[in-house]
């Protein structure tokens, strides 16, 4: 009986075993067969001639086309084949389709996305586009279609995890991806509500108090109120939690050498939020950055000028207040997996979606507004100077970007492109009107080869005088202070400053906020702990290093302010998370607070005393981890496979290679750097990284490979191009 008894376990063991391993093979044949394809001839629909690809060691394409139309085809192309699940996850978070894939969870967000109208405003711009904008999104929806149709069966593995199939591409599934990315810079939605709010709690002659005006020393570049609702604030929370963040970014350019560099800070996300290509053909020649989805470069070179974007932090949405007369009713199916249809009703009235019936709330988004950004973008890269690419630029109003370009002989251009409203002073939620006049384009922030030979944006205001308003919501101070020392006091302006001015950790808030704090405690009687604290504070050089306590004891004493004074003393619990949450708003209300004397000495006291009690010598790396987000490695087991290594790092909210993290969640950084570039056009070169690589696909020698390059700082050089692998792309017969 016990002979029979082992062989029967063994047996089950073998076959356990073997069903293991077949699992095994099974699931690294299929990972396998979805490996982009860099090597050899394809055959494909659609092109009208061969289009040469050749590949570097880190997966970077330089594509070669003798015309247009097959170039762009070949961008959708290599798109789709390293970033597929990428680009459908973005087109069904725009259209608000999230549901068909991951269920009930997201029907809300599915719902908000439905009545904010994104679909409905791609398939109006669809109506609206010039020939030139048809005929490339054309040509990148056939290369994408080209892809799908070319490997029906070999997917990424997201897709089998997830059960289903990209559907066909449409040229409106671009359009609307592109204005995905103008509500992702949208900070107005969750800033009209958090005032309001706010505004409804406190002395109304204190709501200026909570508002995050830049401070006057820093450089530059209603009636009715309702009681705003609980479930709005959860919205945006699930909203966030599908929908990458864009923060902030840094570019700065030179005249003299003809220098710039370019580093979007948005969420860390895998795969990475860029591609980087190269185009070469008859009317198109650039190196950048491409979003994947949306066809041709953003920042990047055409070696003639160079080109970096960072947000203009615009204030681009109002709460209008109206009756609910004369509304026009749209109906729409929302697909759930596993539970069929639901239908929501969509109420609009002159263009606008009612988002609160309760309170007769009505939302003007400047998005809705037909504007030609693949219009402006194929004549930014086909300009020749600053004054070309001036005159380019008339064209693009969303998002709401700050251009910096620089030219081969040295001209420098800063534009802010938007839809500016024509009006003198911010409104604080609700309005009754609707915005009606907006600038021209000859009345946007602009400046041609200013006197210092530099230019500088780091979200901060265009222009210390502009006469019309832009926004309350620029980032704190910190960063342009610091890169606008750096760059005044360098004799000589070389690549090396520019690459050692793009991973700086010194913090001048951290020195701005603490000078303020030294002052009110110098003089208290400490007890010995509170003293040595004291000194390290005292004696902070503000570089912000993983390895030293300072950061972290910085950090604690300024969330111990904001408990003491905004959370129990004005906001209460509720509205101080909601506060807390709105990005890095907080800090710039705690700078004014803090320079205009009206938090109290005994709430800084108290704080200081809190913090030297609880600290025990932790170094801040501790606790400042990068933490990078693939949507899929929630999942059990399965998700770990999506992850890579949480490590240590430098830097910090506030700092030029700003390592972000949410206020409300310290310290691990959830965002920063989505990529950097400098772009030397003296040399003709270009220099990048790319986190955490170029590559989308799990298990790709490109998944991952530029991770540790860009946690220590460094840059690749694209040029000489060296080719590590080539594809044709051949037009069928």
């Amino acid at each position: 009986m016990k002979k029979v008894s082992k062989k029967i376990i063994l047996n089950f063991l073998i076959l356990l075993i073997f069903t293991f391993s077949a699992l095994l093979i099974f699931g690294y044949i299929r990972i396998r067969v979805s490996f982009p394809v860099r090597n050899g001839k394809i055959e494909l629909k659609g092109i009208k001639d061969k289009v040469f690809i050749y590949f570097n060691e880190y997966g970077i394409p330089f594509i070669e086309a003798k015309y247009l139309e097959d170039a762009i085809f070949a961008e959708g192309y290599l798109h789709a084949q390293e970033r597929m699940f990428q680009m459908d996850l973005l087109r069904r978070a725009a259209t608000g389709e999230l549901s068909e894939i991951f269920g009930e969870k997201t029907f809300k967000v599915d719902s908000f996305f439905r009545v904010l109208g994104i679909k409905r405003i791609a398939m109006i711009l669809k109506d609206s586009l010039l020939p030139i904008e048809k005929k490339i999104l054309e040509s990148y929806a056939r290369g994408v279609n080209a892809y799908i149709e070319k490997r029906k069966g070999q997917l990424p593995i997201e897709f089998l995890i997830l059960n289903y199939k990209p559907e066909k591409w449409k040229i409106e599934h671009s359009l609307a991806i592109g204005r995905l990315i103008s509500w992702n810079l949208n900070l107005s939605f969750k800033g009209d509500l958090l005032f309001t709010k706010i505004k409804n709690r406190i002395d109304t002659n204190k709501i200026k108090d909570y508002l995050p005006f830049y401070p006057p020393d820093a450089p530059s570049q209603i009636e009715e109120i309702p009681k705003i609702e609980e479930k709005h604030f959860k919205l945006l929370k699930k909203i966030e939690k599908f929908i990458p963040q864009f923060y902030a970014s840094n570019s700065f350019a030179s005249s003299y050498p003809p220098l710039l560099e370019n580093d979007p800070h948005l969420d860390l996300t895998i795969p990475a939020n860029w591609y980087l290509l190269s185009i070469n053909t008859d009317s198109l020649k650039g190196v950048g950055f491409s979003i994947p989805g949306t066809p041709l470069l953003i920042s990047g070179t055409n070696w003639d000028i160079a080109i970096g974007v960072t947000s203009l932090q615009l204030d681009d949405g109002d709460f209008i207040i109206s009756d609910l007369n004369n509304l026009k009713i749209i109906e729409e199916k929302i697909k759930i997996k596993g539970k069929g249809e639901r239908k929501i009703k969509i109420f609009i009235k002159d263009n606008m979606p009612l988002v609160d019936k309760k309170n007769k709330l009505f939302y003007f988004w400047r998005s809705n507004l037909i504007s030609h950004e693949i219009y402006a973008l194929y004549k930014l890269y086909n300009s020749k100077n600053v004054y070309q690419a001036d005159t380019a630029l008339r064209y693009f109003r969303s998002p709401a970007l700050n251009f910096i370009i620089v030219d081969k002989e040295g001209n420098l251009l800063y534009k802010a492109c938007g839809w500016i409203e024509k009006r003198k002073s911010f409104s604080i939620f609700p309005r009754k009107e609707v915005p009606s006049e907006f600038l021209p384009d000859s009345l946007l922030p602009k400046v041609i080869n200013p006197y210092s030979g530099y230019l500088v944006s780091c979200n901060n205001p265009p222009l210390k005088a502009y006469p019309y308003y832009i926004s309350l919501f620029f980032s704190p101070s910190g960063r342009a202070r610091r890169l606008n020392e750096l760059l005044k006091n360098s004799k000589n302006i070389t690549l090396k400053n520019f690459m050692n001015f793009s991973i700086d950790i010194k913090d001048e808030y951290a020195k701005i906020i603490t000078d303020y704090i030294l002052k009110i405690i110098k003089n208290i009687p400490m007890e010995e702990k509170e003293r040595k604290i004291y000194e390290k504070l005292k004696n902070f050089d503000f570089y912000i290093r993983k390895e030293r306590g300072e950061p972290l004891i910085f950090y604690r004493l300024i969330y111990k302010i904001f408990e003491n004074y905004y959370k129990k003393k004005n906001l209460g619990e509720e509205i101080y998370k909601e506060f807390l949450s709105f990005a890095y708003i907080p800090l710039s209300v705690l700078e004014n607070n803090l320079r205009e004397g009206k938090i109290d000495e005994y709430v800084v006291i108290k704080s200081f005393r809190e913090v030297c009690e609880e600290y025990e010598g932790q170094k801040y790396g501790k606790y400042h981890k990068v933490k990078l987000f693939h949507p899929l490695s929630i999942i059990p087991v399965i998700g770990r496979f999506f992850k890579l290594k949480e490590i240590e790092i430098d830097g910090s909210l506030t700092t030029i290679n700003k390592m972000g993290f949410k206020l409300e969640n310290p310290f691990y950084v959830t965002e920063g750097p989505s990529m950097r570039m400098i772009v030397d056009l003296e040399n003709k070169n270009f220099y990048y990284i790319l986190p955490p690589g170029q590559s989308g696909v799990l298990f790709d020698k490109n998944y991952s490979d530029q991770y540790y390059l860009w946690i220590s700082g460094r840059y690749l050089s694209l040029f000489p191009f060296k080719v590590k692998n080539k594809l044709i792309l051949k037009p069928s017969e």
